[in-house]
């Protein structure tokens, strides 16, 4: 079965991308622990469209990639991309959510979003913050380059000139212990040895310390760092490519017969 990509600057978005984007969140993304507020503990962590607007749609610099099953929304990526804090003609780029519609997953559908966005860029980082080890697993696979705690602690400086908006201040960044971040977000963490031990069977999960309450894993990757083919699925990235590939030049065709 074929899937279709779209990829586009947030302040695009109608207001149907907008409802469908934060609906497939509420849904999908996971469960408030149970150090939650008493009313939210074990429920849906949930964002409204009009929230959703405030965190992407009104800021700048952000875009989102969206999966779809024909005309279903199964899959959504919000990301910041930037110029870089390292090198005046560079890019960074930073995912802020990435989201799997449940019924679509165990087909590393989020490696191919990530790839989508990512693709063969020469980016000087690709990073994102998340308590979700699988999707640590998809970063690593799909930059094909494993994640260094030591050169993320030596480059936060450099890191809150690109996201610094991301939440009030940067007190977040301030807050990395051993790679992990203080967000305030109280999601549950119960599967994540589980998630641990599916991610890296044979060992490798590059953050030692576990979550605390309200914690995330800060997880970025600099072009600089030494290549490992070994970490990713050459022939998807090839087929996820031509996916996109063959996405973007239908829609030139469509537009250029319309004329």
């Amino acid at each position: 079965m074929k899937y279709r990509y779209k990829n586009i600057a947030c302040s695009q978005m109608t207001d149907e991308e907008i409802a469908s984007c934060a609906g497939l969140f509420s849904e999908h993304y996971g469960t408030w622990s149970q150090s939650a507020d008493e009313k939210m503990r074990g429920k849906n962590v949930k964002l409204s469209p009009a929230l959703f607007r405030k965190i992407y749609v009104e800021k700048p610099n952000r875009y989102v990639a969206m999966m779809f099953d024909r005309e279903k929304l199964i899959g959504q990526v919000l990301y910041i991309r930037c110029a870089s804090p390292w090198r005046s003609t560079g890019k960074i780029t930073f995912v802020q959510q990435l989201v799997v519609d449940k019924n679509y997953r165990g087909r590393r559908f989020g490696l191919k979003m990530l790839q989508s966005i990512f693709g063969l860029s020469n980016d000087d980082a690709w990073g994102l913050y998340t308590s979700n080890p699988l999707t640590i697993r998809a970063l690593e696979d799909a930059t094909f380059r494993h994640i260094s705690v030591e050169k993320i602690q030596n480059n936060l400086s450099s890191l809150k000139k690109v996201l610094y908006d991301v939440f009030d201040g940067t007190a977040w960044l301030d807050s990395f212990r051993n790679g992990c971040v203080d967000t305030n977000f109280n999601v549950g963490h119960e599967k994540n040895a589980e998630k641990i031990k599916k991610a890296y069977p044979n060992g490798g999960f590059p953050f030692k310390e576990e979550l605390r309450e309200g914690e995330e894993y800060l997880a970025v990757i600099f072009n600089s760092q030494p290549v490992d083919a070994r970490t990713a699925s050459l022939r998807m990235l090839t087929e996820t490519s031509w996916e996109v590939i063959n996405e973007a030049y239908s829609r030139m065709y469509t537009a250029k017969s319309n004329l």
